[in-house]
């Protein structure tokens, strides 16, 4: 299994934003090509280096009564799990603590814990004294964020077509990519899981 953390997340979309500041930057500034896009590679790659190799992300997590076994990052109660998913990975949000994200490759193995956690979670729940703070059990799909999401890819959708008109001839990678964000926005927008 892997597990990542809003860390691991953060030090991604930090490389995306990075990358192209750091070259336009050296580019505009110090009119230097290839340094800035050196610079940029280095934006791109680097946060994410110093999080993957500072901190792996390769666990492995056992199911138990009252709360989850990871070998790497130790005891994880269930009365410290705010609330959970289970869309696409295994999102556990913990009071005062680092949200954690177990991702499988949606084999056999990943779909057992996935079972096995919910059914755990919730025997353990059932047992506890009436007024005990339950975590709740949020959906990706269906929810405003994936809507939302959803209702960008179908405009999205459309400006593709626009664009893809727009030349002589049409181009038709623009369409298909037109194509697929109007499918998988309208699956999101109905609160399904896009098909892979």
């Amino acid at each position: 299994m892997s597990v990542y953390t809003r860390w691991h997340q953060g030090s991604v979309i930090g490389g995306i934003v990075l990358c192209p500041a750091l070259a336009i930057s050296v580019i505009h500034f110090w009119h230097d090509f290839v340094i800035g896009i050196v610079l940029g590679m280095i934006g791109l790659l680097g946060p994410g280096l110093i999080a993957f190799r500072g901190f792996p992300s390769k666990d492995t997590v056992v199911v138990q009564p009252h709360g989850l076994a990871f070998s790497r990052r130790g005891w994880v109660p269930y009365s410290e799990i705010l609330s959970y998913g289970a869309d696409d990975y295994l999102k556990l949000k913990r009071a005062g603590r680092t949200t954690l994200l177990v991702a499988g490759r949606q084999t056999g193995h990943y779909a057992r814990l996935c079972g096995q956690f919910i059914r755990s979670i919730e025997a353990w729940h059932a047992s506890q004294p009436a007024g005990t703070p339950q975590a709740g059990r949020t959906r990706f799909y269906g929810g405003p964020l994936a809507r939302t999401i959803g209702g960008l890819l179908v405009l999205g959708s459309f400006f593709a077509a626009w664009a893809a008109w727009s030349f002589t001839p049409p181009k038709i990678y623009l369409l298909a990519m037109g194509g697929t964000a109007l499918v998988v926005g309208l699956a999101m927008l109905a609160g399904r899981k896009p098909s892979p």
